[in-house]
């Protein structure tokens, strides 16, 4: 596994850090630094495009991450447009592709096959609980909306994460 670490982000609190790597990310308390209490993946990479991705300068990409409010999920950045936002507390992911709402996909765990297209730029404006993801030329935003509703990603789960009109 890669442990070059491109990214880091603290907590409002300051007693969390999360750390990116490649395709992972290591949340750590600072209090006990001997090692995360919980490793994420990000993405699942195909083993045989691994050669052509170091070619292309992919396994060094700058994803950014950023940790929400009370340091209970984070926003990341990933390959094939999509970004990752991650609930802590349920141990659940959810992948959004950046682009307009009517051509929008979700998934549960994609297939990242456009290792050329990328989210790169993430932000979590942590009181407004809005998360802004930019790819390519554009710069997307989304607001987590304060209903229970039945998610396209399976079961129930409150506060689906839509793009915004903004």
């Amino acid at each position: 596994e890669l442990e070059c670490i491109t990214d880091a982000d603290f907590s409002e609190c300051g007693r969390f850090l999360v750390t990116k790597q490649f395709n992972g990310v290591q949340m750590w308390d600072l209090r006990r630094l001997s090692e995360p209490f919980k490793r994420v993946s990000t993405c699942d990479t195909d083993p045989n495009l691994f050669d052509e991705m170091c070619t292309s300068g992919c396994l060094v990409d700058d994803f950014r991450i950023v940790c929400n409010e009370n340091a209970t999920g984070f926003v990341t950045g990933t390959y094939d447009n999509f970004f990752m936002i991650y609930d802590a507390k349920e141990g659940k992911r959810h992948y959004i592709q950046a682009r307009h709402e009517y051509d929008q996909k979700q998934a549960t765990a994609p297939v990242m096959e456009e290792y050329t297209k990328k989210v790169l730029h993430v932000d979590w404006n942590r009181s407004k609980n809005v998360v802004t993801a930019a790819s390519a030329h554009s710069v997307y935003i989304y607001q987590q909306e304060k209903v229970n509703a039945e998610s396209e990603l399976g079961g129930s789960r409150t506060g689906d994460i839509k793009e915004s009109d903004a």
